[in-house]
């Protein structure tokens, strides 16, 4: 049994057995653990079980195998779960992780959503702060947030200055 097995039965939407497969090659394979994990988390998430998605990435992270990928996603979920607490620390993480690793892929998305997180947390200043360091980074910055859709900088900036100016 392999990881591609499990990929098969994901992209047939067989979520069931893949979460089973998942079970069986954590038993049979443990230094593949952290890869299997992911996989598990991906279905987690497939199948809108944020919590135990961010739990595998948790479990990843407590191995010290966590790829910059690994803290965005777990903190990407925390975005679906309204976690925003740890979704931030998550974000926050993964820029300090690429620039320490020289990687920028990630950047504008995460300045993005660290805007729409201090929005939620009501810290309308930081908002701004980060809103402008994405649109610095990718000048038409655009995320989709869990619940809302596709949002672009200009529609967080008068989310934002509504929700401040209430």
């Amino acid at each position: 049994m392999k990881l591609k097995e499990i990929e098969t039965l994901i992209q047939q939407k067989r979520y069931d057995e893949a979460l089973s497969k998942c079970e069986e090659l954590l038993e049979i394979e443990a230094d593949r653990k952290s890869d299997i994990l992911r996989q598990r988390s991906k279905i987690y998430a497939l199948i809108d079980n944020y919590e135990l998605a961010i739990i595998d990435y948790e479990t990843i992270f407590s191995t010290g195998e966590g790829k910059i990928a690994d803290y965005y996603l777990a903190a990407y979920w925390g975005l679906h779960s309204e976690s925003f607490t740890e979704s931030l620390e998550g974000f926050l993480i993964v820029l300090k992780m690429g620039d320490e690793q020289n990687e920028t892929w990630f950047k504008s998305a995460s300045f993005f959503y660290i805007a729409y997180i201090q929005m939620e947390l009501e810290h309308f200043d930081e908002a701004d702060l980060y809103l402008e360091k994405a649109a610095n980074v990718e000048s038409n910055v655009a995320m989709p947030i869990p619940d809302v859709g596709m949002c672009n900088a200009m529609q967080l900036r008068e989310e934002i200055l509504r929700r401040k100016n209430k």
